[in-house]
This record gives structure tokens, sequence and C-alpha cells, in this order.
């Protein structure tokens, strides 16, 4: 800033400062959501009305979401899910997307989905329904 006079030096300073503010904020507000999405989470089960086992995915205040995985991906010896906690599992794997639902859906994990444990596709590539579109 040389050549400048103290004052316009000044002025830059002073935007620059207002400029880190808003940007900090924003940062700041945007971590909040992040953790307030995922620390805010917890389960309760599911009834079992069909051929698959879930858990509604719910924050202190709304049910945000069903996810369910099939009897068929439980039993069957590549997905890995035989024996272990399936509510805790379907819990983990919910979280990692949790914040990016938007509207109640019942997300469904078929065996095709699931591998050592782990989804094979993006959660936008499970198969899901409406709340009202179930029967």
């Amino acid at each position: 800033m040389q050549g400048k006079s103290r004052q316009q030096q000044e002025i830059v300073r002073q935007r620059d400062k207002a400029d880190r503010r808003v940007k900090e904020a924003s940062e700041k507000t945007k971590q909040e959501n992040n953790t307030t999405s995922k620390s805010d989470l917890s389960w309760e089960p599911a009834p079992r009305f069909g051929q698959y086992q879930g858990i509604f995915i719910k924050n202190s205040t709304k049910y945000l979401f069903e996810i369910r995985v099939t009897y068929s991906a439980i039993v069957n010896g590549p997905c890995g899910l035989k024996d272990i906690d399936i509510n805790e599992w379907l819990f983990k794997i919910a979280k990692s997307f949790a914040g990016e639902v938007k509207e109640y859906k019942i997300f469904t994990i078929a065996s095709s989905d699931v591998r050592d444990k782990e989804l094979t596709v993006n959660f936008k590539g499970l198969k899901w329904a409406h709340k009202e579109d179930e029967s």
C-alpha cells in the first residue's frame, strides 16, 4: 500500500477486516450446521411390516427419514452383515448422508448395494419411496 495516503490505507484495512469477519461467520455457520445435524441425530427401531429391518432417523424435533436393509442383504455372505448389530450399522450409514436428505423418504438397502459392510452405491443410488408411496 505504498504510495497511498494513511486514510486510504485505513479504509483498505477496515474493508479487509470486515471481509474476514463475514468469511469467518459464514464458515462457523456451516460448521455448526454440519455438527448439529450429526450430533443431534438419534434412531429408533422401525416396525417390521415386510422383508426388511429398519430404523427411523430423527433429530430433536422431527423424524427425518427411514433407512432399511433387506433380509436378503443381511443373510447374504458377501454383504458381511450376518453377525453385526444391524440397527447400529444402519445408523452409521445414515449419519454419513443425513445432512443431504431434504424431505422424509424411506431408503432401502438391497444385497446388491452392500459388500463387506460398506455401501457400493451413493445414497442417491438407493431405492427410496415417499411415506405415502408405501402400501
